[in-house]
């Protein structure tokens, strides 16, 4: 029997078992967002179980309608129409939903704290350094131009970057990128991946950043932020204590960026039938906003989440930027 042949019959096999396990996934995820009497379904959100300061989202035993609403599906949903349930979230009458959210903020904090400043400054004037690294990766002459990638080189790219900010091995950055194989139609070899991870380190100064970060480990046992929250790292692998604090960095000081924000827009924005908080996704806060009052908030929420801080003695600022809609999942740049 011919490859071609044998795909054929096993998908035939599984296909209908694999629908199955999909459309049961999706029936429990509209059962855990069934509102409750007044139209709401509603979280508790927290930092207790997080080590870098981002809020999580969990059930209520208080409350019947409620869930973990950070975890919805996004990626998914655009993928498959049957999971798109974001758009079962409407705000009240007369309002809008607006979601505001940072821009490649994880990837502006990490060039910062690694002293990357010229990879800085093309983050921050929004290039689209996923076909910048493409091209110098797959020996493209224009790569320094920043020409837009083919899908392939755009996914590899993206995908083993981000992996390898943290210290990733190549094994684990080459299942990473994988993952999307069926979707880009190619999968690439630990070969690959290796030549892509050592031009990476090449190009930017990931490894002197975790130097530093290893000698203050040794130092202190324990790191800071530029927003001043500090933990203590435990772990006895060294190596694995390493990597938790490259990560540390970058994501906690993101998380510190929005918690803060979201203290002075409760102050001075949030105001019962004009704007109100209802969530925070990660980089996103979710808003209902009275639709005339529209832009009038966004620019408030927008100037008070692109504060600047200090790293490294310079001033740092992650753009954020605005999308709006009557439903969750269908939202439009502003």
């Amino acid at each position: 029997m011919k490859r071609v042949e044998r795909k054929a019959l096993v998908n035939a096999i599984t296909s209908p078992y694999m629908t199955a396990r999909r459309d049961s996934t999706q029936l429990k995820i509209y059962k855990r967002i069934k509102a409750g009497p007044d139209s709401r379904v509603r979280t508790v959100q927290g930092s207790a179980a997080t080590e870098t300061s981002r809020l999580n989202s969990t059930e209520s035993i208080c409350d019947p309608a409620s869930t973990n609403l950070q975890n919805l599906p996004n990626v998914t949903a655009a993928r498959d129409e049957l999971y798109q349930v974001r758009d079962c979230i409407t705000p009240d009458p007369g309002m809008v939903l607006l979601a505001v959210d940072f821009d490649k903020a994880e990837s502006i904090c990490l060039s910062a704290y690694s002293k990357d400043w010229e990879f800085y400054e093309r983050l921050l004037a929004k290039e689209d350094v996923h076909s910048w690294h493409a091209g110098y990766f797959f020996n493209r002459d224009d790569w320094k131009t920043g020409t837009k990638a083919d899908k392939v080189e755009y996914s590899v790219s993206k995908n083993a970057t981000f992996a390898s900010n943290y210290m990733a091995t190549v094994f684990t950055i080459t299942l990473t990128v994988n993952k999307q194989a069926d979707e880009i139609g190619r999968k690439v070899t630990q070969s690959e991946i290796s030549k892509i991870n050592r031009m990476y380190l090449n190009l930017h100064p990931l490894e002197r950043y975790w130097d530093d970060t290893a000698s203050e480990l040794r130092q202190r046992g324990e790191l800071t932020n530029a927003l001043g929250f500090r933990r203590k790292f435990y772990e006895p692998d060294f190596h694995k204590r390493l990597k938790e604090a490259v990560a540390f960095l970058p994501q906690s000081t993101v998380a510190c960026n929005i918690n803060r924000s979201m203290e002075e827009i409760d102050q001075e924005v949030d105001v019962e039938g004009e704007c109100e908080l209802l969530l925070q996704v990660h980089d996103e806060l979710l808003f209902q906003v009275k639709e005339n009052l529209l832009h009038e908030k966004l620019a408030q929420i927008i100037s008070i989440m692109e504060k600047p801080f200090k790293v490294h003695g310079r001033e740092i600022c992650i753009p954020a930027s605005g999308k709006a809609g009557n439903r969750w999942g269908q939202m439009s740049e502003l």
